[in-house]
């Protein structure tokens, strides 16, 4: 660049400074800047140039932009291995002075979107020579998104792959991690693009969760949006396909799990909610897979809204009295559902409906 263009970040960054004569002075640390003006090529002379100035400073930084133009008149073909050849001698000379470089290579326009070893323009012997790849390219194709990718590639390192943005020049914000924002804005693409009863189906899924912490299958969602599957054939089935597609399409986490009395299900809960705060006692509340009563021959247990009482007595069909088992509505004289000899304290069996609530324990 010319020696205009580098001012700009070099001031910004406190790396030059105006003297009173009006002109442009370079600061600590930096000790030398080769311009347009005053340029400098990676030929045998200035690769001896610069291992002259890293035997003066400890562990020098050498930064180069670009290659292209440090090389160009050498008259090396890009295309050929031979381009990696500047590099390598550049290295080998200021190796004995743990010296950095830093170099700035474009990419093809054609391969932007690929992994940093390939992207480069050119060939790829030039990748090869160096240690750590980095690699910057636009978020998006949209001309107001100004975030960037940073994607890394090293010999033994674990690579890097972040979304940052230009505030101001030189000052840069982190957006977070480009694989997490990249299946985000798919997902809100995909949310877009769901048709009606897919639609219905994501936002009862959401309330579910965001009221009760419940997950939903096929049955309770079935029952749930009763009108919706109505005029569907098999109406489970259609529910439970349309839950995979959601999860297919990454909006929904599912898990497939036994409950008791419900046997094998598959359970959908809104993508990323935590597993943890699952209420699975929530699921028998909406609504119970088989709704009608336990046989009170084998079990008798108190409805809601009812009182159960022990006490009550009268003379039977034998003429003997007993104890029986009594359920009366509150504010109501009347007796329903007298049981002779009721077990009120039976443990819950196979057969009963676990929909209803737990069983008094012995005393």
């Amino acid at each position: 660049m010319g020696i205009d263009s580098w001012c700009g970040p070099l001031m910004a960054t406190g790396l030059m400074e105006k003297t009173t004569a009006g002109k442009y002075k370079i600061r600590p640390p930096v000790v030398k800047l080769f311009t347009r003006e005053q340029p400098l090529y990676l030929d045998e002379k200035g690769t001896e140039a610069l291992a002259l100035l890293c035997q003066e400073h400890k562990k020098p930084l050498i930064l180069i932009d670009s290659y292209a133009k440090v090389t160009a008149p050498l008259g090396i073909d890009e295309f050929k291995p031979e381009v990696a050849n500047p590099i390598y001698d550049l290295m080998s000379a200021v190796a004995p002075y743990e010296a950095t470089v830093v170099l700035i290579h474009h990419s093809s326009k054609s391969r932007a979107g690929e992994r940093a070893s390939n992207a480069a323009r050119g060939s790829n012997a030039l990748t090869a020579a160096v240690d750590q790849l980095v690699n910057l390219k636009w978020h998006s194709d949209k001309d107001d998104d100004h975030r960037v990718e940073l994607h890394t590639e090293g010999r033994g390192d674990k690579p890097i792959h972040l979304v940052i943005e230009q505030e101001d020049r030189c000052q840069w914000m982190l957006h977070g991690n480009a694989q997490e924002i990249n299946a985000k804005e798919a997902r809100e693409k995909q949310k877009n693009q769901l048709n009606e009863r897919q639609g219905k189906v994501l936002r009862t899924v959401n309330h579910a969760w965001e009221k009760d912490h419940r997950e939903v299958y096929s049955r309770t969602l079935r029952q749930e949006l009763e009108v919706e599957f109505s005029q569907v054939k098999d109406a489970e089935k259609a529910a439970r396909d349309t839950l995979d597609q959601l999860a297919d399409k990454g909006l929904l986490d599912k898990r497939k799990t036994t409950l008791e009395g419900k046997g094998d299900v598959v359970l959908f809960r809104p993508y990323g909610a935590d597993l943890s705060k699952s209420d699975v006692s929530a699921l028998w509340k909406y609504p119970p897979d088989t709704p009608h009563p336990p046989d009170p021959l084998k079990c008798v247990q108190p409805q809601k809204g009812f009182i159960h009482s022990h006490s009550f007595s009268r003379e039977g069909t034998e003429g003997k009295g007993g104890p029986e088992s009594v359920f009366t509505k509150p504010g109501s004289d009347a007796l329903t559902l007298p049981i002779k000899n009721a077990n009120t304290s039976c443990k819950p069996r196979l057969e009963d409906d676990p929909h209803w609530p737990p069983r008094p324990e012995k005393r």
